[in-house]
């Protein structure tokens, strides 16, 4: 079923997005997914990614595919969930990856976030 906060809203619809769009756009065996979150309840974050299902694609010959792993925890090959800032999380994240800011893609739903972390390049 449905994932729900508290208030009894849907969970993972940002989720789903986004892992459409990688599912979509990059090419799982180059590209490597990384979560930066400033959460205050890290336990309570990895728990809810371990139960957020990755998207599967199917393939022309109607193979089902799953991209990334079958759940958003097995997917994440970084993480900084900590309280924080975004910058200072993408700063780690680079730093654990040797990955370029410029080679980074962010999803953010505050604009906020994605402002600061495009100051460093991202």
């Amino acid at each position: 079923g449905c994932l729900r906060n508290k208030a009894g809203l849907p969970l993972g619809a940002y989720c789903d997005s986004a892992g459409k769009f990688a599912g979509a756009c990059f090419d799982p065996r180059q590209t490597r997914i990384c979560i930066a979150s400033c959460c205050d309840e890290p336990d309570w974050a990895r728990d809810l990614l371990s139960k957020l299902r990755v998207v599967e694609l199917q393939s022309k010959e109607d193979q089902v595919t799953r991209v990334y792993g079958e759940t958003m925890a097995d997917a994440v090959t970084f993480e900084q969930i900590r309280y924080g800032n975004k910058c200072g999380h993408h700063r780690d994240i680079q730093e654990a990856s040797g990955v370029d800011f410029r080679d980074m893609v962010f999803f953010d739903d505050q604009h906020g976030h994605i402002r600061n972390v495009g100051g460093l390049g991202v």
